[in-house]
């Protein structure tokens, strides 16, 4: 499979993972975070509204789905980049 293009995290901005890249929901992922700012995810079918619950990523290391999620948010309060892959 051809490398996905990054994905540009706005400052404070959700992103649907799945919508963004194209991908089948609920295939394992594997994110890595390769901007500069701290970025943090959420498995939800829908927009996150809570502040807790979140997995954090810092700039240079990745997340690989432990589990099928049904939903995968991203989002940085600076803003960043993230490269998604299928696990």
């Amino acid at each position: 499979m051809a490398q996905l293009p990054p994905v540009i995290l706005n400052a404070n901005t959700w992103v649907n993972v799945y919508a963004e890249t194209g991908i089948t929901v609920g295939v394992k992922l594997i994110i890595q975070n390769n901007g500069d700012n701290m970025t943090i995810l959420a498995d939800s079918l829908s927009e996150p509204t809570s502040n807790f619950g979140f997995n954090n990523i810092p700039p240079s290391e990745y997340l690989i789905s432990a589990a099928i999620p049904d939903g995968v948010w991203a989002r940085s309060e600076l803003g960043s980049i993230i490269q998604v892959a299928e696990a």
